[in-house]
This record gives C-alpha cells, sequence and structure tokens, in this order.
C-alpha cells in the first residue's frame, strides 16, 4: 500500500537466456516464446512504484557450457521501500534448462529474499528494507564444452559475458582472458 493507502500492482516479466544453436551461442537477456511485453525502464519503475532497483545485469554462470554457450539469464534486485505483498510464478525452479548434443545445462530460476537464499515462488509479505533477487534461467549449451575454441571463451570473458573463473572451472582454460565487466557495488 502507498502511503496515501492507495493499492498498487507492478506485474513483471523477466526475460532469460535462448538455448544454444548448432552454429551459434543462444541470446542472452531475451524473452523466449512471451511476446507483447517490455523492458521497464528502471527510472520509470522507481518514480511510479515503491521499488528501488538495485541491480539489473546479465547472470554470470545462468548459460550452459557448450561448444556453443546457452545465452545468459538476467539477475534483478529489488529493495521494497514500503510494506507489500509479493507473490513470485517462475519456470525451471526444480529443473534446469538441458544442454543437448554434449552442451551442459544452465542455471534454473533463482529467487532469494534477504537472507531466504532459494527462496520458493508463491505469495509472501514484505517490509521495508528488504531485498528480493531474483536470477532468470540461461540456455542449455550445445555440443562439448571441450570443443569451445579458445578465442571464444576470451572473447566471452572480455565482453564481461562470464568471469574469468568461471570460464576456467566451466572450460578448463589455461589461457590468460581478461574480465572487462565493471563491479556495480
Amino acid at each position: 500500500m502507498r502511503d496515501d493507502g492507495s493499492i498498487w500492482v507492478y506485474l513483471d516479466t523477466i526475460g532469460g537466456g535462448g538455448g544454444a544453436r548448432p552454429v551459434a551461442d543462444g541470446l542472452s537477456g531475451i524473452h523466449v516464446h512471451l511476446t507483447n511485453t517490455s523492458n521497464l525502464p528502471v527510472e520509470a519503475l522507481e518514480t511510479e512504484y515503491p521499488l528501488t532497483l538495485l541491480r539489473y545485469e546479465l547472470a554470470d554462470g545462468s548459460a550452459g557450457a557448450g561448444r556453443f554457450r546457452g545465452g545468459i539469464g538476467i539477475r534483478r534486485v529489488y529493495r521494497v521501500e514500503g510494506t507489500c505483498r509479493l507473490t513470485i510464478e517462475g519456470s525451471r525452479i526444480k529443473s534446469r534448462p538441458r544442454g543437448l548434443a554434449g552442451g551442459k545445462p544452465a542455471g534454473g530460476t533463482i529467487v532469494d529474499i534477504g537472507d531466504r537464499r532459494g527462496a520458493p515462488c508463491g505469495t509472501i509479505d514484505l517490509v521495508a528494507g528488504q531485498a528480493v533477487s531474483i536470477v532468470t534461467p540461461g540456455g542449455g549449451g550445445f555440443g562439448p564444452p571441450s570443443d569451445r575454441p579458445p578465442a571464444s571463451i576470451a572473447r566471452d570473458a572480455a565482453e564481461g559475458r562470464t568471469m574469468v573463473e568461471h570460464a576456467a572451472a566451466v572450460y578448463g582454460t589455461t589461457e590468460p582472458v581478461q574480465s572487462r565487466r565493471p563491479e556495480l557495488f
């Protein structure tokens, strides 16, 4: 409820990663099979609703590894500025998007509410100051990760599509890669 007693409703559809294709990486941060929805600008969200968006980024580690990697999911972290009731519905909570032809599965949906890691979907009452983190699924990889060219791994790291530590753990690369991703907080 707003300070003036009026009720507000905010509905958001958050994109995720598309699956890798036999000849290309999956697309990142897209709506898959969901049309006619918009990406509400942060400024409009924070002006219209008692919410603050603390983070809005591609979620490192959410893409499935493969010769062609899956698309990267999205992380959004909201801070509630007043008492409210939150309902979350999501897919890929109990299962993860599969990889194909030796590709690895992607990360599934993760919802964290304050210190409650892996909070289940459903309805919960929140108070001012609580944070809600939502990570959407990535897309599954295509082909064995060992077949991913080192230049593609280095490009992913240089473009901030993966952190250096994640690339080393998933692809076993020993080549030096540099991440240009800036720290947000």
